[in-house]
């Protein structure tokens, strides 16, 4: 991971958890206002996905935290880091679907239909496309 800078002090307490599962690398990158440095920790929580399933097991707490940072990862102008919320979202799904209750599964993702509505409408093709193929993994997943 690139170096990020620090974690505004007054930030602490709402980055704590995120801390606990990822570390202060991938966390500092994640907050960062480099939009290539919210790139990379997507990316690097995408490909190290198997081994953090492996270090805390597929426990809800590990899902809470991936689900956050693909909710904030949406939400995020920079069509990079959204393309990569929305892989890593496909892939958390998918890895988590045998061992999360489909109520926690529902709560955290029904909020993320109104961020997918807004960019069915955005003016880039390429955006529409990758949140239709997005949609449509998540139904095929059930």
């Amino acid at each position: 991971l690139p170096f990020a800078e620090p974690i505004d002090p007054e930030a602490q307490d709402f980055v704590s958890p995120l801390l606990v599962l990822f570390g202060e690398p991938l966390v500092r990158c994640w907050y960062s206002t480099t939009w290539s440095h919210r790139v990379a920790a997507v990316e690097f929580l995408r490909t190290g996905l198997p081994d953090l399933l492996e270090a805390h097991g597929a426990t809800n707490d590990l899902f809470d935290g991936l689900m956050r940072v693909v909710n904030e990862g949406l939400a995020d102008k920079v069509i990079k880091v959204y393309y990569g919320a929305c892989q890593l979202l496909e892939q958390v799904c998918s890895s988590f679907e045998k061992f999360i209750a489909p109520r926690l599964m529902e709560a955290h993702l029904l909020p993320l239909g109104m961020q997918f509505v807004e960019r069915l409408g955005d003016g880039k093709e390429a955006v529409r496309v990758r949140t239709t193929e997005t949609l449509m993994a998540l139904a095929k997943a059930g």
